[in-house]
């Protein structure tokens, strides 16, 4: 269920805007198929949202996405009216690099963070929150940008869920990035996920050298619990495992829908095992 609000009554000489408070329109939208617009004199945005939390029985928001023309409003008011999210998305949208860092910093609290193309390449100090403990970290680099992720950068991450859409690919790191893992680096990492928009298939030997592995057998099928509690099911993969003991599973795959090759790691704490 998507809500969009619209302020009735705004005030296009302010520079900065207040969250609406009157003639607020609230429209519903569900999977395309039905539209339902209310309008209610003098209730505002902050209105709505106690009215309709309880009635849907919602302890938070899923997301909180910064979009187009949102350096219009309020920064610190959105904190204090949207307390309780789980993800927050921030799209490339033409504002002050400043603005996104200020985005990161007030909403640091996140359980979840998203950022679409355009945006990373654009942070002035990206190590402030990739060192955060998110439960899911997205990162979208444009397709035509000179900048990768570098290994320094990806050793600094600190999330359990971490998704990297690249615009090249980068073997070499990412063996680098394996060898330092088996030593103990990214601890709290259990599922890695990295994405290229390319139709080369990945040089496994590259991204395999030097590194202890053992191919599991292609009818070898093992269940993963992923952070929403649900079981993936992983057939085959290379096994590799770090110093401590703790194994972890490489797959190599390609989505015929998007025309993406993906690296995804899958790291067997107990808690990751599924049923």
């Amino acid at each position: 269920m998507q809500w969009h609000f619209e302020d009735e009554e705004h005030d296009e000489d302010l520079y900065v805007s207040p969250l609406p408070q009157q003639y607020v329109s609230l429209q519903l939208y569900r999977r395309n198929a039905w539209r339902v617009v209310w309008i209610k004199e003098n209730f505002g945005l902050k209105d709505w949202i106690g009215h309709f939390m309880p009635i849907f029985h919602l302890k938070e928001f899923y997301t909180l996405q910064f979009v187009d023309h949102c350096q219009m409003l309020d920064i610190d008011e959105i904190k204090t009216t949207i307390t309780n999210f789980n993800k927050l998305l921030i799209c490339e949208n033409g504002t002050s690099n400043d603005y996104y860092e200020e985005i990161l910093q007030r909403f640091i609290s996140s359980k979840s963070l998203d950022l679409d193309p355009g945006v990373y390449e654009r942070l002035k100090n990206p190590k402030y929150f990739l060192i955060q403990n998110y439960d899911l970290l997205q990162i979208s680099l444009e397709d035509v940008s000179p900048c990768v992720m570098k290994l320094d950068d990806l050793l600094l991450v600190n999330s359990k869920n971490i998704s990297i859409d690249m615009p090249r690919k980068t073997e070499k790191t990412i063996n680098r990035f394996i060898k330092h893992w088996i030593k103990g680096s990214n601890p709290q990492m259990e599922m890695l996920r990295i994405n290229y928009p390319d139709n080369v298939e990945f040089d496994k030997a590259i991204t395999l050298r030097g590194i202890k592995s053992m191919e599991a057998p292609e009818n070898a099928v093992r269940k993963f619990k992923t952070l929403i509690g649900k079981d993936l099911v992983i057939d085959g993969g290379i096994d590799i495992f770090r110093l401590d003991g703790t194994k972890a599973t490489i797959v190599f795959q390609y989505t015929d829908v998007f025309e993406i090759y993906s690296l995804l790691i899958y790291v067997w704490y107990p808690h990751c095992i599924g049923d």
